[in-house]
C-alpha cells in the first residue's frame, strides 16, 4: 500500500471532524500514516476514532497552527505512533485518548533545517504498549523547543511514561511535564 488513508497535504483552513471510525486494519504493515498533515496551515482534526493504523496514526509534519481535539486512537500494530508533531509549529493536542504500540504523543524533528516548537498537549490519556507515552523522542535533527504536557494521564506504559531522548545533534529546550 502506497498512500495514506486521509492525506492532508499543502492545504489551509481544513477541518476533519465527526463521529466516524477510520479503520486501517486491512492495510498491510508497514503502510503509510493514517492521517498525515504535511505542509499545511490552520488544520483541525476532531472527534473521530482511528483504529489499527498500519504505521503512525497522526503525523503533523512541517505544518503550522494545527489543532487535534477529542481524537480516539486504538492500535496494537507495530510502529503505530499516536500523534507526532514533526518539524511543526503551533500544534495543540487536547482531550485525546491514545492507545498504541509505539510513541503516544511526542515531538520530533526529522528535517535538520526546520524547528519543532510551540507544541501543547493537554488533558489527554495515553496507553503506550511500547515506546514513550509522552515526550520528545528519537528524531532530533533540528531544534525542538517550547513543548508542554499538561494534565495528561499515562494509563499504562511498558517502557517510558515521559522523557526526552536526543538521538541526533539538535538542541532540545523548554520542555515541561505538569
Amino acid at each position: 500500500h502506497h498512500g495514506s488513508v486521509l492525506n492532508v497535504n499543502g492545504v489551509q483552513d481544513v477541518r476533519i471532524a465527526g463521529r466516524g471510525i477510520v479503520d486501517g486494519s486491512l492495510i498491510p504493515h508497514p503502510g503509510w500514516n493514517m492521517i498525515p498533515v504535511v505542509n499545511s496551515d490552520r488544520v483541525r482534526l476532531e472527534g473521530i476514532v482511528l483504529r489499527d493504523a498500519p504505521s503512525w496514526n497522526v503525523n503533523i509534519s512541517q505544518s503550522k497552527n494545527v489543532r487535534v481535539e477529542n481524537l480516539r486512537i486504538v492500535s496494537g500494530r507495530l510502529n503505530s505512533d499516536g500523534i507526532n508533531s514533526v518539524n511543526s509549529q503551533g500544534v495543540q493536542v487536547r482531550r485525546c485518548f491514545v492507545r498504541n504500540h509505539d510513541d503516544g504523543i511526542v515531538a520530533k524533528a526529522v528535517k535538520p533545517d526546520l524547528p519543532c516548537e510551540d507544541i501543547t498537549v493537554e488533558d489527554c490519556q495515553v496507553w503506550a504498549d511500547w515506546g514513550y507515552a509522552l515526550g520528545v523522542t528519537y528524531e532530533t535533527r533540528a531544534p525542538i523547543q517550547r513543548v508542554r504536557f499538561d494534565r495528561c494521564d499515562v494509563l499504562f506504559t511498558r517502557h517510558w511514561a515521559t522523557g526526552i531522548r536526543v538521538s541526533d545533534s539538535a538542541t532540545v529546550r523548554d520542555v515541561s511535564f505538569r
